[in-house]
């Protein structure tokens, strides 16, 4: 049942796990829970208590070294879990009143394993606004040269290069310093002011962007080729401009790429 359910999780929280992964998670959890019923605690609010601890450990090996994520963060998808994991254990008990069988418990397992199966293929869900902090890690290909971080899938991420109808992904000047030639570091600092020669810089456009706090234009920068890496799986998309900010994507730092919302790695639906 917790296998089951696990995989329904992933599915709906557009997370990539490997079925080793998800199976040992599964196992872990369920011995856990039977080392709390053979303590046979009585106090109630204690038993949540341990059974949420379980549950932030199943999702801590789901996701050990697969993605960058803060505390904070696996509290959230422990919460989403939980919440589930009750809802699922509870409608089964409201529906099957005389007793929970292993038929029951096949049967439980078949309808969860088949909407996972209907948000996997049909794109019944797209996104889930809090797994947008969903992180990658990324490489950047721009005439030879490589530039690597972490980015995050971002659903309101709709920008595009006016003239080529290139995707945009969105990244702080500060992070692009050390990657920048000289000629592209100064011609970005005057943007939208041209210089008088490019010097065969053709790759940096203006990409128009509006939001609540106003509108503008940033420059771009046209990549060769960006990957986007997920566990062993990398999704390479070419072509795309990168908009570049003075303001951090990030507050804490966290990652320093926010992606478009075409360009999806492996771990989003």
């Amino acid at each position: 049942m917790d296998f089951t359910l696990l995989v329904l999780f992933c599915r709906l929280t557009n997370a990539k796990s490997s079925v080793i992964r998800i199976f040992f998670a599964a196992t872990l959890g369920a011995f856990l829970g039977c080392l709390v019923i053979c303590i046979n605690i009585h106090n109630t609010y204690i038993n949540l208590v341990f059974g949420f601890l379980i549950s932030f450990v199943m999702i801590y090996i789901l996701y050990f070294k697969k993605i960058k994520m803060t505390f904070m963060q696996l509290i959230r998808y422990t919460m989403v879990w939980y919440v589930l994991a009750f809802f699922v254990y509870g409608t089964a008990i409201y529906i099957f009143k005389d007793g929970f069988d292993i038929q029951k418990m096949f049967i439980t397992a078949a309808v969860m394993i088949s909407v996972s199966e209907v948000i996997k293929y049909t794109g019944f869900i797209k996104t889930i606004r809090h797994t947008d902090s969903y992180l990658y890690r990324i490489v950047i290909h721009i005439n030879g040269r490589m530039l690597k971080g972490y980015a995050r899938y971002d659903s309101a991420n709709m920008l595009v290069e006016p003239i080529s109808g290139a995707d945009v992904i969105v990244v702080c000047i500060d992070t692009m310093k050390s990657f920048l030639t000289e000629k592209e570091f100064e011609f970005i600092r005057l943007f939208p002011v041209l210089p008088d020669s490019w010097d065969g810089v053709t790759y940096i456009r203006g990409i128009p962007y509006n939001t609540v706090d106003g509108r503008g234009i940033f420059p771009g920068l046209r990549t060769d080729k960006v990957d986007i890496i997920s566990g062993n799986a990398t999704v390479s998309y070419y072509g795309c401009y990168l908009a570049i900010t003075e303001r951090p994507v990030s507050s804490d730092s966290t990652y320093d790429f926010l992606l478009n919302y075409k360009l999806k790695g492996e771990g989003v639906i």
